[in-house]
């Protein structure tokens, strides 16, 4: 399974959530780091980890602990 542009688009302000200050050729590294640390959940949902904790992102990106 591929993420789609609403689940993309919700990782990237998680790793904003760390990094407020981010651009996107800055942290480009980054964000693909995060995103192969994303595991497919059998509901629709991406699960990554984030400070100890595990958030989920919907199919329309929203995002959950």
């Amino acid at each position: 399974m591929t993420m789609n542009k609403a689940q993309q688009k919700a990782l990237w302000n998680i790793l904003l959530r760390k990094n407020p200050g981010a651009e996107l050729p800055m942290f480009r590294g980054a964000y693909m780091r995060l995103r192969r640390q994303a595991v497919y959940n059998f509901t629709d949902c991406w699960m990554v980890p984030y400070c100890g904790m595990w958030l989920g992102i919907e199919k329309d990106g929203y995002t959950h602990s």
